[in-house]
């Protein structure tokens, strides 16, 4: 049941879907809602379908009439909310609410805009950066990193958040997809040249497991002479095909990880 409705929440956040991904949501739907009746809550009364079950019987209807629902999300504004939420907890003052909120959060405004990250970094924070010789590095390092930077040395940063997303090296990124079937990198360097960030990433096999609804990845195959550019690449932050990273769990040779959104190549 809660694997159905993970894969129900990774269709509603794609940025772009298709026919056929809306015909498997209507199969998710009601698999899941099949599912949640044969269930039973603590004291073993069977569990009755709420009002959010039926507003899922109109989500492919409303695809097909908005697009990808993830554009009409409520998400940032909900995230808004929690922190005006959290005033008014903290305050112990509730004579004038509506004024005390105004003023805390003009202030958490203020201070925000003063921040040296606001505007001038294009949303960029990076962390702990080292400088290093390109000419010191491997090979096939150095062919990917040489156009970057023409004076030799580049900038190698621990982690980066680039518009509210961390990355870091060991995190996995998707850098393309075949029709559904999504392409995986792991991040090993990260450079910022002129607050343009690159990663280096290690091109990986996946194998998606049925029984847990992830992707399993493993090296590509040592045995076959494969050149290092095939193994390695430097992609862009705005290049991915999804913006979000993805940890990287201990299951198989490389590792498991789980989208966030389901991931559909885009007709060009």
């Amino acid at each position: 049941m809660l694997l159905a409705l993970k894969d129900i929440i990774e269709i509603c956040f794609a940025p772009h879907v298709n026919e056929g991904i809306l015909f498997d949501l209507e199969d998710l739907i009601a698999e899941h809602k099949r599912l949640y009746l044969t269930n039973t809550d603590e004291l073993g009364h069977t569990l009755k379908l709420r009002p959010k079950h039926h507003f899922l019987d109109h989500y492919v209807k409303l695809f097909r009439c908005y697009g990808p629902l993830v554009q009409c999300n409520n998400i940032r504004n909900e995230a808004k909310h929690k922190s005006i939420k959290r005033v008014t907890k903290t305050c112990m003052n509730f004579r004038n609410i509506l004024k005390t909120v105004a003023v805390r959060h003009q202030l958490q405004e203020a201070l925000h805009n003063q921040s040296q990250s606001f505007l001038g970094d294009h949303g960029i924070e990076c962390g702990a950066e080292s400088e290093r010789c390109i000419d010191l590095m491997e090979s096939t390092l150095q062919h990917l990193l040489k156009p970057v930077s023409s004076e030799g040395f580049i900038s190698q940063v621990s982690k980066v958040t680039v518009m509210g997303m961390d990355y870091f090296p060991g995190l996995a990124v998707v850098i393309g997809v075949d029709y559904i079937v999504p392409s995986f990198a792991i991040i090993e360097i990260i450079v910022v040249f002129k607050w343009e960030i690159f990663f280096l990433v290690r091109k990986v096999n996946s194998t998606y497991n049925v029984e847990k609804h992830l992707y399993e990845l493993s090296d590509l195959p040592q045995n076959i002479h494969i050149p290092g550019n095939m193994r390695y690449s430097l992609t862009r932050p705005e290049d991915l095909i999804s913006y979000y990273p993805l940890a990287v769990y201990p299951l198989g040779t490389v590792g498991a990880v789980s989208l966030k959104q389901a991931i559909v190549e885009v007709e060009k």
